[in-house]
């Protein structure tokens, strides 16, 4: 007879750039592939999983393969949210303003990096939020261009990560992902990060984001790996575009950063 489980997981996959569902994924858990219901919001939610530790492997054509770990209790619903990074394969990109550092030491090929736009945001917490607070309040109300973004919280003495997951309009907050980490209030800074995974030959691609980097003549990002911090700047170029001019032209930047 066979055993029912009740647990479930929902995998979201957002492409890093457009922020929309990644779809046509071949998921697998322990190398092995199971039945899932693709769902309108663009999540891939696997049922009557047995309770276990699983290794879950992503391949998306244009994307780089992700790899995580994921425990399963029994009548555990779960949902896990990941970026995509972008593939130098993926042909879809070639048409937009983006960034391509090359990181040159063979051990950073097929790993994951944590990148930090470190001009900060004009984000401002205006309500301090308690440690494992799943909320928290913005100056930006109901802003959906912030939902589905990694930020980092930086004060003197401490930081901590959130990802907005979307907004509550009864309290003015946003969602967040994963309970905070850390006590967070009016005096932290807030700056737009990424978790990106480094192609087989250790580049990694950045898209521009207008919404954050929109006006700047000198982009400052941070680059981290385990202990490792490298800064990488890019002096964007100003062009005409229907006789306006822009401050980005970003399509064929190419930087090399020695780890």
């Amino acid at each position: 007879m066979k055993i029912i489980h009740r647990a479930s997981l929902a995998i979201r996959l957002n492409d890093i750039g457009f922020k929309t569902s990644v779809k046509g994924a071949v998921i697998l858990f322990n190398n092995e592939q199971k039945p899932y219901v693709l769902k309108s919001d663009g999540n891939y939610v696997f049922y009557d999983l047995e309770p276990m530790n699983y290794k879950v492997s992503v391949e998306c054509n244009g994307y780089v393969d992700l790899e995580f770990e994921v425990n399963i209790r029994e009548n555990e619903v779960k949902q896990v949210m990941f970026d995509m990074s972008y593939s130098t394969k993926n042909s879809s990109i070639l048409s937009i303003p983006r960034f391509n550092f090359k990181l040159k030491q063979k051990e950073l090929s097929n790993v994951m990096i944590n990148v930090i736009l470190m001009d900060s945001t004009n984000l401002k917490i205006i309500e301090p939020a308690p440690k494992n607070s799943e909320m928290v309040k913005l100056n930006l109300e109901d802003d959906k261009s912030l939902i589905l973004q990694n930020y980092i919280c930086l004060s003197k003495t401490a930081k901590t990560k959130m990802f907005l997951m979307g907004y509550d309009a009864s309290t003015k907050s946003y969602i967040l992902n994963e309970p905070l980490s850390e006590d967070i209030n009016e005096n932290f800074k807030i700056y737009t990060c990424w978790d990106l995974k480094t192609n087989s030959d250790g580049s990694i691609i950045i898209p521009y984001v207008n919404r954050f980097m929109k006006d700047m003549e000198k982009i400052n990002f941070l680059f981290s790996f385990n202990e490792i911090r490298r800064k990488g700047t890019v002096i964007t170029e100003k062009y005409e575009r229907n006789n306006k001019e822009m401050m980005i032209n970003t399509r064929k930047t190419k930087k090399e950063l020695n780890f």
